[in-house]
């Protein structure tokens, strides 16, 4: 895993987290901080959610969407002309990646953290 951390704008930090998965980890990456600062989604809800996976031959491969995945999206790739192929990790270990995250919360310091049911870790507090 390449661990990333972002920050707050005052510079705190804000969260330490990593997705393993070959080319999967800067789109993994992307997708879980968009769950945790767009869709403010906890750590453990934001590793949880449905990801997506444009492997390594554009346009050529399939866009890869885990089931969960709203079907009207799914419509909408594929009248773009996308190729599009529903997964459940199952199907293809490593496409969708396998996230861990902790993150800081800015007011009480208390740390939070999630690992991906994709694998096999476990976010446990001491």
């Amino acid at each position: 895993i390449i661990p990333a951390m972002s920050t707050h704008e005052n510079g705190e930090l804000y969260a330490c987290f990593g997705v393993m998965g070959g080319f999967m980890q800067p789109q993994g990456h992307l997708q879980v901080l968009t769950n945790l600062i767009d869709h403010k989604l906890d750590p453990q809800a934001a590793v949880d959610a449905p990801r997506f996976c444009i492997t390594d031959d554009p346009p050529n491969s399939p866009v890869y969407l885990e089931t969960g995945i709203p079907k009207n999206s799914q419509k909408r790739l594929i009248e773009m002309g996308h190729p599009v192929e529903t997964i459940r990790n199952a199907d293809r270990i490593g496409i969708p990646g396998k996230a861990q995250v902790i993150y800081r919360d800015s007011t009480t310091g208390a740390l939070w953290a999630g690992s991906d049911p994709r694998s096999d870790g476990a976010a446990i507090g001491i």
